[in-house]
């Protein structure tokens, strides 16, 4: 009764559609001869099997010549190895030896013979509506030919066709399994497929079958089939009826029409309407009736159409769309009365009316859409033009009115209605090859027969436009076959998204999208096409931010649409309604977002897109509504109330009309922002201006009410809130009336903060990693004051001071500190210490140690002139303001020598100092020079170091636009270093966000600070320079973190051919140390590359590739062992691992694992990897292997968390799965890693992370704690997972569905909550039938489950029916094997019968599950001691003994064991065989004390003892008995009467 995702238990009855069989339906007939029961089913243009090829062996289809038997889905029916009589030949000799060959070819034609007798008999069958029989001839047809063609034969084909439509018919008849038979049509459309190729007229006609079941049936993909079916018909249109065809055409615009895609029904009921015309052209006969029901199909579908553009307020098109309706109606009326249907000719009159009562002007001509009366006229210009702009569908419409003009006015076959004929089949040929469409091709190819055929007609055969016309449907008929040969995989994906669209799957149809614009850029570049399906997931990516699906976000959705405008904009005209919609998108996602500068970006969306949509005369819709409405909010949010109000009035407008709660908001806003004008005019003293604004305020609050009373009601909370905002208004327009007439001092007037907010200028701050192989040290510059040289002085020590000044100019350094020492002695003794002329000359000497520490480092110290700088900082703070430029550089130079020193702490001293002087930078607002530049630069990377990411990139960021503004020779050099700096930051940043948002923006700032570094490297030190290739190979990197594979291998090839050519020619290279890489380092750069190379060709799907790089790695590595170290050998095998494990060979990536971390250093671990290998022993079924990785794992993952959680998950999910697969003893320790790992998902997943089995887990524990007794836990989870499955749209007609509602009612039911387990029985009863039928086999837990339910509720008439429902199922076929779930539902249904002694239907039931369930299994052993207990209540000792015995298993010591041998010991009492009556008691006293059984029973067992020693005239043993018997049931309140006693003793 309870479903659980243990496989052990459901493998038995495992049917899903990889493994079921298509012969499953195969089974005993019961009711074989009832009257068949016909099913209507009605498909246009069908054509009867009788009047098909019947066989493709009669065909004359040769088979193969020879070959190995093909192994099938069907093999397992296909007779194998010989039989018994050829085994027992007679060895004689004579003329009964006959040669091997000679007797292989009798047998083979010995069994054709048999083969085509069963196939005429199956044939017979079917003639007399016998399907049931027919598949039993067809079968055992198919078996003989399978054996002799192989299963891939044609002929196979053929015969399992036949088998096909003897299971059609035989579903038909209310029997057999629909899902089989589909199952067989599509194996044979495959085969034929494969050998006649999707054109073949046998393809197509399988195909066709196929779709007639499938919707006579009702099933599921039909309207995909027909859409298929449709396609294939018109690329081979010149091989059917036009008219059947057709009727194709509306069948699938009817199913169009059903799921409101009216676009596409129209277009299909249109070209229906062309095929039935261009028939009755031809040899066809018209069928009036038929083409009436097209006519009023399309006229009902340009109906809807005409309202859809009605309500979003384009009148002109509704009008149009009206008046062809009408027209429509009118032609499908004369047909009708002419062919006599008057009741359809009424209908159409009804629908006529009501459209015209809409608008729609019945006037014109047929179908005469835009009005068109000259055929010569505007609508062919109109096509010309709107053709070489590229807009072929707007061509198309514009040459079809004009075809419709000629044909009124000139006929049909009139060779000026063939010249715009042949115009409109060239553009939509052209449409065809744009859109990678088949049907415009087909339609094209229709178009141009058609015109081709009056041209021969009215201009010959020989003329030069009959020739070109020719010429160029041959070069048409070239474009699709090369279009479809080159688009066909992109427009299946395009198809497969959109079901995943329909399917409301957004995330898996992104997935695809992603695949698709990447193939479409990789074909045809960034064109129309590749910016519309950049479109589309932009607004998939609204729908995912819409339904807050984590995985949506608004930067990546507006980067989708703003590649798409831009394209958009080089192809397209400014008022396109692809470009407008675009930006109105775009406009949504920035006023959703609502981060800084967001508001004035969607403004200017909105604003560019309103003009756009001015420019095409159509303003008066939701759309254009909308974004003024969005407009007016962000103008309030400013502040600009004025023209808010305008914004608001103009989204009125384009609501004219309506009355709905919309429009009340719209009021609403309008009334708030007159509030917030006459709040400032009431500040200002303006109190009469104030009260008018109010009241016009109020004015429009009292709309808003109105609206919001009618539509949404008075309690509704926006009616109450506008009706306190109405209150609040009216009582300040009374306050400032008050004011005005100087009643009151004071006014209740709002007060505005007006203060706002200080905005911070900087550069904005992403993130990277910290392993790079290059953090550039040369972008460090010392900060230190220039040297000004004086006039000799008069004084000595201005002399002195003087030539001190020369040395350094003469940069003589050593002689500079000498003299500067010698003036610094002289200024202490004249004028003091603190003297601020000695803190000069203190700052020139620490100014000279930094010039010694930089050139000759032996001679100048760090501490030296650290402790200079302090001193000459001292003395200036007693004389100068802490603003002063002095003190700001000598600061500044404190942080260079901080920097340079490197010590540990220093770096933050440093930045103290850096931060310190930054600040009086500011606040005097000192133009930026070189070394604000390189203070900037080290700033950066102390920042860099520390990880801080975020203020490094502000840094460097701020010292590239410094140095930008600079003209220093060694600006290229030194800019190509900062930013070369800046993008490792935004890499690192990116690397370590937790916020996705900014991630990709991150990368690509990064790649463009790269690529420019790039170039002036290149320029300035050639390719091969060190810096060069660093910043390559972190271009490579940023690459391949954005995805674009493609751009990221040129770097790494680019890269690796420069270190190969280095190593090849190193003896000869001039490069040195100092401009190069050595050549170790280019070794290992290489080894390097190639392993990246062959992870980007992994990521590509370009296995072949990924692994001759990666190998090539490990050959270099093998071959020069010295010169490379095991860390790069274990790289290069944990990186060549997943590629084997893609390959399909999980067993060498073991071994490239198990090497690897075989060879690490003690004390270091490698989680990925062994994780992965771990992973790869469980998906070979080694758990033996797995689970002692996961347990060794597991601790290393929980320590580090925050990075490993994703896959300690999982190893807590497997190593769960493990613990639950060993039984009831295992139970805890798996419930222990699901909790765990549920914590894990709770706390992550906020991180936009997928955790997959989330549902299983759940409904596991769930189970577990069922098992365990603790219930009211086990519908807290089991609720939750089947939560966990609505919420992730799992679907809810399927069978998993339906065990998640039983699970939840299972554990209400038994905490007594009946009414909601009635509601989950109950969905789960529908959802199985829904999904199996109503009488499979696997509905009857549910409804046996429902019964009980139903009848602990007392509703006994209702439990009844469930049970007999159950019952009936039971009397239909079974499978041969019974599932657990199955199993204990029939023992459950049993039981019930039992209770009601009706032991007929309790034995059906016991049977079952004894005959068909496996002897081990529990429910066996169950179902047989039940069989005893009724064969004891029957009399039947003998059957009772030997169902109850052999119920017993050898290893079970449980209650059930007790309960089988009390049973056999009551039979041998009742046999009167006292002896082995007392040996089965005694046994179940013996095994009740060891497991401690129920009390009760062993009262019971001890007094059924005692009586037998009664009956043996042992008294004293059998009294002893019955007083421990007695002791027992008084120490748990039981009766203790004699009465009692006796009832209790043996049930006879």
């Amino acid at each position: 009764m309870y479903a659980t995702n243990r496989r052990q238990r459901s493998s038995s009855a495992r049917s899903s559609a990889t493994n079921r069989s298509v012969f499953s339906d195969v089974t005993i007939d019961l009711e074989e001869n009832a009257p068949p029961e016909k099913k209507k089913r009605f498909f246009f243009g069908r054509k009867s099997k009788q009047q098909r090829d019947s066989s493709f062996i009669e065909g004359g289809a040769s088979p193969p010549k020879s070959g190995k038997k093909k192994s099938s889905i069907f093999g397992r029916f296909i007779t194998r190895g010989n039989n018994n009589s050829q085994k027992k030949r007679r060895r004689s000799s004579g003329n009964n030896r006959g040669s091997t060959a000679s007797r292989n070819v009798a047998r083979r034609n010995s069994e054709l013979q048999a083969g085509e007798l069963l196939k005429r008999k199956g044939d017979n069958a079917m003639k007399q509506r016998n399907g049931g029989g027919a598949i039993e001839y067809y079968k055992k047809y198919y078996n003989i030919v399978a054996e002799i063609h192989g299963t891939d034969n044609e002929i196979a084909g053929s015969a399992l066709e036949k088998l096909a439509d003897a299971g059609a018919m035989n579903v038909a008849n209310g029997k057999g399994d629909p899902l089989v038979v589909d199952e067989q049509y599509q194996e044979v459309y495959r085969i034929y497929k494969r050998h006649f190729g999707e054109d073949d007229l046998r393809v197509i006609d399988v195909y066709e079958s196929r779709y007639v079941f499938m919707n006579g049936e009702g099933l599921s993909g039909s309207y995909e089939c027909l859409d298929r079916l449709v396609e294939m018909k018109e690329r081979n249109l010149v091989k059917f009826k036009l008219s059947e065809v057709a009727l194709n055409y509306i069948d699938l615009g009817k199913k169009h029409f059903d799921f409101f895609l009216y676009s596409k029904a129209a277009d299909c009921f249109d070209r229906a309407l062309d095929l039935l015309r261009l028939g009755s052209d031809g040899a066809e006969q018209q069928d009036d009736f038929t083409l009436g029901l097209c006519l009023l199909s399309l006229g009902l579908t340009l109906e809807k159409l005409g309202e859809k553009a009605k309500e979003g307020g384009d009148e002109a098109v509704a009008g149009r769309r009206f008046g062809s309706a009408a027209e429509n109606f009118i032609d499908a009326i004369s047909l009708f009365e002419k062919t006599g249907h008057i009741d359809k000719a009424n209908s159409s009159r009804e629908h006529l009316e009501a459209v015209v009562s809409k608008g729609g002007n019945p006037s014109g001509k047929k179908r005469d859409i835009n009005g068109v009366q000259d055929a010569d006229g505007q609508h062919i210009k109109e096509g010309e033009v709107k053709e070489s702009q590229g807009q072929y569908l707007g061509a198309i419409l514009s040459y079809e009115n004009a075809h419709r003009a000629c044909i009124e006015k000139f006929g049909r076959h009139d060779i000026r209605s063939a010249r715009v004929l042949h115009k409109l089949a060239s553009v939509t040929a052209k449409r065809g090859e744009h859109e990678w469409s088949d049907a415009d091709f087909g339609r094209a190819l229709a178009l141009y027969d058609e015109v081709y055929n009056t041209y021969r007609a009215k201009l010959g055969d020989d003329h030069h436009d009959t020739k070109a016309l020719f010429d160029e449907k041959q070069g048409a008929t070239t474009k699709r076959d090369r279009t479809r040969q080159k688009y066909g995989e992109i427009k299946s994906k395009e198809e497969r998204a959109n079901e995943l669209m329909n399917q409301h799957k957004y995330e898996d149809a992104m997935d695809c999208y992603e695949e698709i614009l990447e193939q479409k850029k990789r074909m045809n570049g960034e064109d129309l096409n590749y910016a519309k399906t950049l479109a589309t997931m932009g607004n998939i990516e609204s729908v995912l931010l819409n339904q807050e699906i984590p995985s949506g976000t608004y930067d990546q959705a507006i980067q989708y649409l703003e590649r798409a405008i831009s394209i958009f904009l080089e192809k397209l005209p400014e008022d396109d309604e692809h470009l407008i919609t675009a930006i109105a998108s775009t406009g949504d996602l920035y006023f959703g977002r609502d981060t800084s500068g967001d508001d004035s970006k969607a403004l200017e969306c909105y604003e560019r897109a309103i003009a756009a949509k001015k420019r095409r005369g159509n303003t008066k819709n939701s759309l254009v509504g909308n974004m003024y409405c969005n407009s007016g909010e962000i103008h309030f949010k400013q502040e600009q109330y004025e023209q808010a109000i305008s914004n608001f009035k103009s989204a009125l407008e384009c609501r004219k009309g309506d009355t709905s709660a919309e429009s009340g908001v719209i009021h609403q806003c309008i009334g708030l922002s007159f509030e917030k004008i006459g709040d400032d005019q009431n500040i200002d003293g303006n109190y009469n201006e104030a009260a008018a604004t109010y009241s016009i305020g109020a004015t429009n609050l009292t709309m808003a009410r109105n609206i919001f009373e009618a539509d949404l009601g008075p309690n509704h909370h926006n009616t109450q809130m506008v009706t306190k905002l109405l209150k609040s208004l009216t009582a300040k327009i009374q306050s400032a009336k008050r004011m005005s007439n100087g009643d009151d001092a004071y006014a209740a007037v709002p007060i505005h903060d007006m203060s706002n907010p200080r905005r911070l200028t900087g550069m904005e701050v992403s993130s990277v990693s910290s392993n790079d192989m290059h953090m550039p040290g040369q972008s460090k510059k010392k900060l230190s004051r220039p040297f000004r040289v004086g006039k000799m002085g008069e004084t000595e020590i201005e002399r002195k001071e003087y030539e001190a000044n020369e040395s350094m100019r003469k940069k003589q350094y050593d002689d500079a500190m000498a003299r500067y020492e010698t003036v610094l002695g002289m200024k202490k003794a004249n004028f003091g210490e603190t003297d601020i002329r000695v803190a000069y000359t203190y700052e020139r000497m620490a100014n000279v140690e930094a010039i010694l520490i930089k050139m000759y480092p032996p001679q100048g110290t760090y501490d030296q002139a650290i402790s200079l700088y302090e001193k000459a900082i001292s003395v200036y703070k007693l004389h100068l303001p802490s603003e002063h430029v002095s003190i700001l550089f000598a600061t500044a130079c404190m942080g260079d020598m901080y920097f340079g020193r490197g010590r540990p702490g220093d770096d933050i001293t440093a930045l103290g100092y850096y931060n310190s002087s930054l600040q009086l930078i500011m606040d005097k607002q000192i133009k930026m020079n070189p070394d604000l530049v390189g203070m900037y630069s080290n700033m950066g990377e102390l920042y860099y170091a520390r990880s801080d990411f975020q203020m490094a990139l502000r840094c460097f960021l701020a010292a590239v636009s410094g140095l930008s503004e600079q003209d220093e020779e060694y600006a290229d050099e030194e800019y190509a270093i900062l930013l070369q700096s800046a993008g490792l930051s935004y890499v690192k940043s990116a690397d370590n966000s937790p916020n996705t948002s900014n991630v990709t923006r991150n990368y690509e700032s990064a790649l463009r600070s790269f690529m420019t570094a790039h170039e002036i490297l290149a320029a300035k030190f050639g390719d091969d320079h060190k810096l060069t290739i660093d910043v390559l190979h972190h271009r490579g990197d940023v690459n391949f973190k954005l995805g674009n594979y493609e751009e990221a291998l040129t770097c790494y090839m680019k890269e690796l051919n420069v270190s190969k050519k280095f190593i090849a020619h190193f003896t000869n290279s001039s490069l040195t140390s100092d401009d190069s890489m050595s050549l170790a380092d280019r070794h290992s750069r290489v080894i390097l590359l190639l392993r990246l190379i062959g992870i980007t060709h992994m990521k590509r799907g370009q296995l072949t590739k990924a692994m001759a790089f990666m190998e090539e790695a490990l050959e270099i590595i093998r071959d020069q062992p010295q010169a490379h170290s095991n860390e790069e050998l274990m790289a290069a095998l944990i990186a060549v691992a997943p590629v084997y494990c893609q390959l399909g060979d999980p067993k060498h990536a073991i071994s490239c694992y198990k090497e690897a971390l075989d060879m690490k250093p003690p004390g270091q671990e490698y989680p990925i990897a062994q994780y992965n290998l771990a992973r790869l022993y469980a998906s070979i079924n080694r758990s033996d292997m797995a689970q002692p990785l996961f347990e060794a794992l597991l601790p290393l993952l929980m320590s580090n968390l925050e990075r490993y959680h994703r896959e300690a998950y999982n190893v807590l999910r497997c190593i769960g799965d493990h613990h639950f697969t060993m039984g009831v003893g295992g139970h805890g320790k798996a419930l222990g890693c699901y909790r765990v790992a549920l914590i894990i998902r709770e706390k992550y997943e906020s991180r936009n992370i997928m955790y997959p089995y989330v549902t299983a887990i759940t409904s596991t524990v769930g189970f577990i704690l069922y098992s365990a007794g603790d219930f009211e836990q086990a519908i807290h989870f089991n609720q939750a997972a089947l939560d966990n499955y609505r919420n992730k749209r799992g679907p809810t007609n399927s069978d998993r569905y339906a065990a998640l509602q039983n699970n939840v009612a299972n554990s209400m039911m038994k905490v007594g909550e009946y009414n909601r387990a009635l509601d989950c029985y109950s969905e789960a009863v529908q959802v199985k039938k829904a999904c199996f039928g109503e009488q499979d086999i696997r509905v009857l837990g549910a409804i046996v489950n429902l019964g009980v339910i139903q009848q602990e509720l007392q509703n006994y008439a209702e439990s009844v029916a469930c049970f007999e429902e159950a019952r009936s199922i039971l009397s239909g076929a079974l499978s041969s094997k019974l599932s657990f779930e199955v199993a204990n539902a029939c023992l459950l249904l049993g039981n019930i019968y039992l209770k009601r002694d009706d032991f007929t239907a309790a034995s059906t039931c016991f049977g079952i599950v004894r005959d068909r369930s496996d002897a081990r299994t529990e429910e066996a052993h169950r179902a047989r001691a039940c069989l005893g207990y009724i064969s004891s209540k029957q009399g039947k000792f003998d059957h009772a003994l030997k169902m109850y015995k052999s119920a017993i298993s050898s290893d079970e010591n449980s209650e059930n064991m007790v309960a089988l041998l009390n049973g056999i010991g009551n039979i041998y009492a009742m046999e009167r065989s006292h002896n082995e009556a007392l040996f089965y008691y005694e046994k179940a006293m013996n095994v009740s004390r060891t497991i401690n059984v129920n009390k009760k029973t062993l009262a019971k067992t001890l007094q059924n003892i005692g009586n037998i020693y009664r009956k043996k005239r042992d008294f004293d043993s059998a009294e002893a008995c019955f007083e421990e018997a007695l002791g027992i049931r008084k120490a748990i309140g039981e009766a203790s009467t004699p009465v009692d006693n006796a009832k209790l003793m043996i049930d006879w």
